[in-house]
């Protein structure tokens, strides 16, 4: 077990906007709500590089890297080897994130909740998380400051937390209007697990390969660049990983010395940087390089359009978790949209446990059978 606090911060972070909620990779589809008598579907607003993210079916490919068999056989191997002695994570972790201002521009006219909002200024938000994986169960619980839909230069705050106890994936989110939450029968976790956007480096760490063919790359055509190349002073192998067509190509710098763990992901579209998410680790005494922090910088038209920094405390790596960690307890109110063997159906969580709630009712502030 190896446990330890880290000072660490950097320059670079994400910002990944959704409107109105930032539910960051909020996962298959949109969750429909209603605000009164307006119906909503919620789909996050992301930018070029986490649009890509998102969908696994947008394709692309990079040039393809000589083959170089030995150097990626090494990597699978580690790879592949990490994720599995590495059976349980916890941690907290402290998120920076940068919200772009508007400057002279208006702001939207209202009434529509998928406007992009901003502050006039740009704005620095702070997001706590806590985290836990223990063989193929996960906990991701967050607490943000967000702005305010209505009022740009106002914060609210918004939790969320997200579960996967090896039968079903649940998911809470909770602000000023009405906790809302889903629950998806499955004995796989929600991909979200793996790729949700404030804990993208800790799947990178954790499950390369499943979290880099979860957002649509084909690792079985990757390819291991000759020769090294220096990242903040570390000797690295670059990988190309491509896509099946397009104009999307991909990078990920790996170190040997650490047992190939990934430092630097890098995206293209058309020649030019959308996003580049930078990893930072420290040697455990017995578990191998650790997650320290993380940074995710997007770009658009060359300029920083977003950015979100992590770092990480209180990490324990290969400890027993409490299985009370990886269930949602939903308040009583909470609208719950429920998926089993492709059949959705919708709930309102009731004192005595879920109750039918008509799909028109989703979402609604009036309570149902009222005017």
């Amino acid at each position: 077990m190896t446990s330890f606090a880290s000072r660490y911060t950097v320059a670079d972070s994400l910002r990944l906007r959704t409107r109105p909620f930032d539910y960051g990779l909020i996962g298959k589809g949109a969750l429909a709500m209603r605000y009164g008598s307006r119906a909503l579907d919620f789909i996050p607003t992301v930018g070029l590089a986490a649009a890509l993210l998102l969908n696994p079916n947008i394709s692309a490919c990079g040039q393809e890297a000589s083959v170089n068999h030995s150097d990626l056989n090494k990597v699978q191997q580690a790879w592949t080897k990490r994720s599995n002695e590495i059976y349980s994570v916890t941690f907290s972790t402290t998120i920076e994130k940068l919200v772009k201002g508007r400057g002279q521009q208006p702001l939207p006219q209202p009434g529509n909740p998928f406007d992009e909002v901003a502050p006039k200024d740009d704005r620095n938000l702070t997001l706590t998380g806590q985290y836990a994986y223990e063989r193929g169960k996960f906990a991701i619980s967050t607490v943000a400051a967000v702005i305010d839909h209505d009022d740009p230069e106002r914060l609210r705050t918004q939790m969320r937390h997200l579960t996967f106890d090896g039968r079903q994936s649940l998911t809470l989110h909770q602000e000023t209007i009405m906790p809302l939450g889903t629950i998806e029968v499955s004995d796989a976790a929600d991909h979200r697990m793996y790729v949700d956007v404030d804990f993208l480096a800790v799947g990178l760490w954790l499950f390369p390969k499943k979290v880099v063919d979860h957002v649509g790359w084909q690792t079985d055509r990757m390819r291991v660049e000759k020769g090294i190349v220096k990242v903040k002073g570390l000797a690295c192998k670059r990988l190309r990983i491509p896509r099946a067509r397009g104009p999307w190509t991909s990078a990920i710098d790996v170190d040997p010395a650490r047992a190939y763990v990934p430092v630097r992901w890098r995206m293209w579209y058309e020649g030019k940087l959308t996003s580049k998410l930078s990893i930072a680790y420290f040697d455990g005494e017995t578990d191998g390089p650790l997650l320290q922090g993380w940074s995710w910088v997007s770009y658009k038209d060359g300029a920083v359009e977003d950015r979100r920094t992590g770092q990480v405390t209180e990490l324990t790596v290969n400890s027993d978790v409490d299985d009370g960690r990886f269930t949602t307890k939903f308040p009583v109110g909470t609208h719950i949209l429920k998926t089993s063997g492709g059949k959705q159906t919708y709930h309102i969580q009731q004192p005595g446990g879920l109750a039918p709630l008509e799909e028109k009712d989703f979402g609604s502030r009036t309570p149902p059978g009222e005017a």
